[in-house]
């Protein structure tokens, strides 16, 4: 039995690392395949997807943590890992639990092998199996109510994107992996666009004219309402204080009498657009989808998605 089987957390690992040989493969044939196997676990869920050259973690951490102060379950899927592997899979800003790991690693070996098998599109990658890992826990095991997926590598054919999310967000395009991507930052924006879906609303940050101009003709031919840092939204730094660790912005949108005032954990100019791109998706998560009301907000998280005090946003999640 144990040949077949996955029994243990390091078999489990040993197993999953074993998959890097067959290297980088972008493409959505395998993922698609697998979860037409499995039943489109996926679909049982509601994905905010996070694209972009930098402040994706940033973005993530920001909306996992004021979700939870809100009482609302999140799943959220990050890459790469800092020192634990299970890092890149959690629910409520826990690890997924490596007895769940195990068992799901080994019912998706079998699978694996299948299609290696039984396709022409030969074994899928280590992140690949990763991110249909992570859909498996999710969508099977904890069902979230909402899940902040953050992209790989690019977005079009980045493996997390066989979701069809409710917001897709690019934080800003720069010259990242381009022997993959494109040389050209028109080019990388390209990718990172295909991330949008028909009809979905998309959140961007600061972006040069030419990754601009890219976005903008994307969201129009999918009928997606693009909401821009510094047009529909806006993020400014007020005052910092370092012997905290903090700084003070403030916040506007279109969805807003007014402007809020936060305070944030985490320092550097790239985190007053990462926060307030993250501060944009909530904003349409309220008024679009309404799950701010729906579910029992306590007094310290109404007033922080609200900004009638100032609260601190951490990956700590403490408040000040």
């Amino acid at each position: 039995m144990k040949a077949d089987h996955i029994l243990t957390y390091d078999e489990a690992l040993e197993w999953l690392h074993s998959l890097l040989r067959f290297g980088l493969k972008p493409g959505l044939e395998r993922m698609n395949w697998m979860l037409e196997e499995l039943g489109h676990p996926e679909r049982n869920l509601l994905f905010v997807h996070v694209a972009g050259t930098n402040g994706k973690g940033s973005t993530c951490t920001f909306l996992t943590h004021v979700l939870l102060e809100a009482g609302i379950s999140v799943g959220t899927f990050t890459s790469p890992y800092i020192t634990d592997f299970r890092e890149r899979i959690r629910f409520n800003n826990q690890l997924i639990p490596q007895d769940d790991l195990v068992r799901l690693v080994d019912e998706i070996k079998p699978l694996v092998g299948r299609c290696e098998q039984e396709t022409e599109y030969g074994c899928p990658t280590e992140f690949e199996v990763i991110t249909l890992l992570a859909i498996c826990y999710f969508g099977r095991v904890v069902r979230p109510a909402i899940v902040v997926w953050e992209t790989g590598l690019g977005g079009r054919l980045d493996s997390t994107n066989v979701v069809h999310p409710i917001i897709s967000v690019i934080t800003n395009v720069g010259l990242d992996h381009t022997n993959v991507l494109g040389s050209t930052i028109g080019e990388i924006a390209l990718e990172k666009a295909g991330i949008i879906k028909s009809g979905v609303p998309v959140v961007i940050g600061h972006f040069q004219e030419e990754a601009l101009d890219v976005i903008s003709r994307i969201t129009k031919q999918k009928n997606s309402k693009l909401y821009r840092l510094g047009s529909e939204f806006n993020s400014k730094p007020l005052f910092t204080e370092v012997s905290r660790g903090t700084q003070h912005i403030e916040y506007n949108s279109l969805f807003r009498p007014s402007s809020s005032t936060y305070q944030l954990g985490l320092l550097g100019k790239h985190q007053v657009q990462n926060a307030g791109v993250a501060l944009m998706v909530l904003d349409l998560m309220r008024e679009f989808y309404a799950f701010l009301w729906k579910k029992k907000i306590d007094k310290k998280a109404w007033s922080m998605l609200h900004g009638q005090d100032v609260w601190r946003l951490s990956h700590e999640n403490r408040y000040a």
